[in-house]
Parts: C-alpha cells; structure tokens; sequence
C-alpha cells in the first residue's frame, strides 16, 4: 500500500520526526537504574557469600557482563567511528582486571583478614569499576529534566475544525478537507484555521503566536490574516489562500524540525581531554608490560589509570552547578547546556514578552485644555468600559490604578480599525486615533498636535479623546520595557558579552525605541519566525549564540541558537525548545545563568585537570608494584570523592572551587 504523506509526518498528519523530548529519555533512565541496581545487588550476594553462582556461572561475573555490556557496545562504537573516550580505557582496564589469573593476586597484610578475602578476588577490581560507572552514568542521567515535544505542543494549538460556507449553509468541517478558495466564516475568539484574505467583515487579530508582536493587528477587508492567530474582536468571513503545509503555522513547525535536527551534539570537554590521555595510558602500561613482564602491575595500571575521576569530572560539577541554578529559579535541562552556556558571547533577545511585559499599558495622560487628567480619563473609560478590545482593558486598569469613578455609557459604537464613539452623561464622547477624527472632521489644536507627534515618535499607540467635538486630551499606550530590562543588558556587557542583539516582530519604530532605551548593538524588526532563524544562523557563523524567547514565534529560533534560554511565563512550545528555562522570569538571570555556565566549566577543568593529576601519582605508584589491583582501584575511588568534594563547592556558588 502506497502513501502519499510528505516526509516527516504519518499518514494522520502528526509528527514521525523524532524530536528533543520524546519518551525514549524516561525509557533510558529507567533502564539505566535497574541496570546500576541489579549490578549492585548481584555483587553484594556474591561478596557477603548470600549467592555465589547463577546458572553455575560466578554471580560477580554474571554481573560484570550485566554492567558492562552497555560500556562495551559504546566502546566499540566508538572505535569503529575512529575515536577514542573514556569508555575505551574503561573497557581495556576491565578486560585486563578479569585477564589476570588469581594466583597472581597479592594481598595486603596490614589491612586484615576480611578486607583481603574480598579484594583478592579477581571479580574485585573490575566489579568496583564497573559499579562506579554505572553510578556515575546514573548520577548524570539523571540530571535530565523531562524534555516535552515541542513540535506536539504546536500541533496542538493549530484549529482542527474550520467553518466553511457551502451555499447558503455554515458546515463545519476537519482542517484537512478546507481547500484554496473556500470560503470560511470566523468568530470572536476563534483560531482562524488556514492562511487567507478576508472578504467581509473585520476583526481585531491577535498575531502573537506568529510575529510575536504584543498588540492585536486591525484588520478589514483585502487583509491578509494567518492560521493559527486569533480573532480577539469582530467577526469575518475569509477566502482560504494557503492550506496544510503552507499555512503559516505549518511554516512555524517545519522550520522547528530543521532547526533541531541542524543543531549540532556539542562534544563534552571531558571527552575532548580522554582524547589525549587515553592513548598517553595505554601507552605507559605498554611499557610498563615490557620493562617488568608483570600482568600484575599492568593491570594495575590501567585500573589506577581508569578515569573513573576524569568521568566523574562533568557529571559532579553539573549536578552541582543544575542545583545551584534551580535554587535561584534557573531550570537547565541537562549538563551539556551549562557547559554550552559558558563558551556564549552573543545574547539574542525577543523583544515582546522577554523585554517588554507583552501587553499594552498607559504611559501618558495629557490635557489640552481645564478639563484635568483624571476627567479625561472618566470620560475615556466610560466609553471604553463595555469594549473588550486590549487598549480598552489597559485604560480601565489605569482608571482604577488612579481611583478614578466611570461608568457604563448610554450608547456606544465601535470603529473597527480608529475607535469607538460613545454617549456618557448626554455627551458626545470620541476616543480612537488620528483617522477616526478625520472622518469627523474634527481638528486639533498646535499644541496638542504637537504633543500627539511627540508621542507618536516615541513609538506609542495614542488614543485622542474628544467631548462635543473637542480634543481634551490624549492618552499613549505601549508595551513597556520590563523593570529588570536595561539592568540586564548591563550585566551582560559586565560579563563581557561581545554582541547583544534585539529581535522583534514589531514595526520598525517600536522596535528601534525599545533598542534605543535598552542600548543593545543591534534592532531589527518586523521579523517573521524564518527571519529570526536566518538571523540566529548569520550570527552563529562568528558567535556562540544564546537565544532568549518565550513566544511559539520564538521558538525555531531558539532550537536554531546554541543555548536557548525561554522565560518561564512564555508559552508551552518555547519551553519546550529551550535547553533553559528561567522560571522567575527575571530576565536579569539570563547573566547569572551564564556566569553560573562558566563557573560550571571552570569547575568541571580544574576537576579534570586535578583527576589527571592523580592518575600519574597513581599510575608511578602501580607501574613499582606499590600498588595490587585492588588497592589501585580503592586509590582512584578516592581520586572520584575529592572530585566530588570540589565540585560540591559549586553549589554555594560564590565560593571558588579548590581545584
């Protein structure tokens, strides 16, 4: 049976393209635990002598192959891609620890009957190795937060029902009948469900979803409107001019799924180092075997030279640095980010929502003449009280912010796209923009012309308010900047951030004055989801780039960055896409959350470097017959404690780690 479906989706139309988040994590940490468990248990039958064999096989053994086989099977893959990592050398001590017979096994006296019976086993060392790793591999899996699809999230907000007219009758029909040049009728409140042009009626869009912008979009006949925005006010009908795949939306999801599927597996500095100590080890026990002809001393070698410390290095230090950061509201969904974070030097900001508080409030109220601020604002309150247009809202909140009365007009009319006339106490009230006052021939004064353009200029939406045909007042409306804003930025130039950059799918003026206030090095505008994507990728050519969001517009820009920061009031599918979350939505964090990454890595070397340290104190020690194989390994878990003991440092933050 054949199937016409495009790639990456199933015959249903949902996701087939595997994306951050799927159940395979839940899946791998769960399998990861019972595997560490099983091992720990099977060992400590067989070393209290509880169980000594299964199946007539040595239960230490039986455990070895149990822990080990996941160690092997990425070993080998890692050999056969040409590389070398910590898996290597864990796998070549293993297999020397279990190749030495027993009888070459010394004890050590001074340590007692009990404590010799046990490490003289020949399943000791490797066992020892294999536990170690298996925890190390469980401490740092679960590190993990649940990563949710962000692509199921959109889908999810798309419309699944359009109401389509079919003569003189309204049917409702699924999203994937609609076809191009159907008619659809749309309601308020309602998800338009596939890109066109509006034929009748007008409405008042919330294009948030889509370009971001905080302000609902007048629109009126011959506008072009978007699947996936929503109609806030008014009511239309609409000739479908885009369906399925090249909706708007679709464009959003598509563009999410390139991004996350570009985004490149960042080695870990861990593994960048193994690549140079492994080959350093496995040379010195090559010539340790040579000059001595001891399996003896090189197996203990090799085991002292295990990095179990090396491998605990990362994991010690994220989990500490994950902790610190959830404490002071950070969420950062695995370690690899931390580390990411610490190399950003260009911040990206979304401007609606992350900058500004995503929604309109009054920043002015002017009198022209003796009528007062708060009488201008009864009046304009009144006409606006039965309105549910967001500019009314704000209005009214600032009326009771003031404690100014109003009440509910005798009459009112709505001009869709200038304003709204209303009678309130028998007069004649006008509040809307310059083109509701032309039509009513209505003229302004100079010095409240005058005013209004300065208000116009500082990229404000200003609504003139009129009683009996005069021009009283006027009030200015606009998404503001976020208390913590300009603060934030300073921070971020305080750490030495080379490039900060302001992205907005708002108009030019509004974006550039939000720039100006908040001193970024670079605005631009009007920027639909794909530019933001071409904008991240531009500056990723000469930048490790962070992007911060919290809109569904952001998010293929934030799975295009390097580090994708959301704030933690964005929507569901932002947070979804990012590797940080900030849950505080303090935007000041957004420093803190890369000091906090550069701590982290600085932990994470100073570990590293510390661990090496001790391997080659360990491995001369070994390589002269002062250490057997049981007493390397007890060396190197001591190496694995100090490790964690520095990193633990970590989470009080301030203070500097040992190492």
């Amino acid at each position: 049976m054949s199937c016409n479906c495009s790639p990456g989706t199933s015959c249903d139309g949902s996701s087939s393209v595997p994306v951050k988040g799927s159940n395979e994590d839940k899946i791998r940490k769960n399998k990861q635990l019972l595997i560490c468990a099983m091992v720990l248990i099977l060992f400590l039958l067989r070393w209290f002598h509880i169980v000594d064999s299964f199946l007539g096989i040595d239960l230490a053994f039986f455990a070895i192959f149990v822990g080990a086989a996941p160690i092997f099977n990425r070993a080998i893959e890692s050999l056969l891609n040409k590389k070398l990592n910590t898996d290597v050398l864990i796998v070549i001590a293993i297999i020397a620890a279990l190749a030495v017979p027993k009888s070459h096994f010394a004890t050590a006296p001074w340590l007692g009957f009990e404590f010799n019976r046990l490490i003289s086993s020949r399943f000791f060392p490797a066992g020892s190795v294999i536990i170690i790793m298996l925890g190390i591999e469980t401490l740092e899996m679960f590190t993990l937060v649940k990563m949710k699809s962000a692509v199921d999230k959109l889908m999810a907000l798309a419309p699944k029902k359009a109401r389509v007219r079919r003569g003189q009758l309204e049917v409702e029909i699924d999203i994937a009948q609609v076809k191009v040049n159907d008619v659809l009728i749309v309601k308020p409140g309602e998800s338009i469900p596939v890109d066109g042009i509006i034929s009748k009626g007008n409405g008042s869009i919330n294009e948030s979803a889509i370009t971001g912008e905080g302000l609902p979009v007048e629109k009126s006949e011959n506008s072009q409107v978007l699947g996936g925005t929503i109609c806030e006010l008014g009511a239309f009908e609409m000739i479908a001019t885009k369906v399925g795949e090249d909706t708007a939306i679709s464009r959003v999801i598509r563009l999410i799924k390139d991004a996350q599927n570009k985004k490149p597996e960042i080695q870990k500095y861990a593994d960048k180092m193994a690549g140079i100590f492994i080959p350093t080890v496995l040379a010195i026990a090559v010539l340790v075997y040579i000059f001595t002809q001891d399996p003896v001393k090189t197996a203990a070698v090799l085991l002292v030279a295990c990095p179990c410390a090396l491998s605990m290095a990362t994991p010690a230090a994220v989990i500490a640095g994950i902790g610190n950061g959830a404490r002071k509201g950070i969420l950062i969904k695995g370690g690899i980010f931390l580390e990411s974070a610490a190399d950003v030097d260009c911040v990206i900001f979304d401007k609606t929502g992350t900058l500004t508080f995503g929604k309109p409030e009054v920043t002015d109220v002017l009198s022209f003449n003796e009528m007062g601020v708060k009488k201008i604002l009864s009046f304009a309150a009144s006409a606006e009280k039965l309105s549910e247009h967001p500019l009314s809202t704000s209005i009214l909140l600032e009326a009771d912010k003031r404690k100014v009365t109003y009440s509910a007009p005798d009459s009112f009319k709505v001009f869709p796209g200038k304003g709204i006339f209303a009678k309130v106490h028998g007069k004649d009230v006008l509040v809307g923009n310059r083109k509701l006052f032309q039509d009513n021939q209505i003229e302004f004064r100079s010095n409240a012309d005058e005013e209004i353009l300065r208000l116009e200029q500082s990229a404000k939406t200003i609504l003139i308010v009129a009683v009996n045909g005069v021009v009283e007042g006027v009030i200015a409306v606009a998404d503001i900047l976020k208390n913590d804003a300009i603060q934030a930025v300073k921070q971020l130039r305080e750490l030495g951030i080379k490039k900060i950059v302001l992205l907005s799918g708002d108009n030019e003026s509004v974006s550039q004055e939000i720039g100006r206030q908040l001193g970024v090095d670079e605005v631009r505008a009007s920027m639909l989801p794909e530019d933001k994507v071409l904008a991240v990728e531009e500056l990723k050519k000469n930048f490790t780039v962070a992007m911060v969001g919290d809109g569904i517009n952001d998010a293929p820009a934030l799975s295009a960055s390097n580090v994708a920061i959301a704030m933690g009031s964005g929507t569901d599918v932002s947070i979804a896409c990012a590797d940080i979350i900030l849950k505080t939505n303090d935007v000041r964090k957004v420093a803190e959350t890369l000091r906090l990454g550069r701590r982290t890595l600085s932990t994470i070397k100073g570990n590293i470097i510390f661990s090496m340290a001790y391997n080659v104190i360990g491995i001369a020690l070994s390589a002269t017959g002062l250490f057997i194989p049981a007493l390397a390994v007890i060396f190197q878990e001591a190496g694995c404690f100090s490790v964690m003991l520095n990193s633990a440092l970590l989470i009080r933050f301030k203070e500097k780690p040992i190492f």
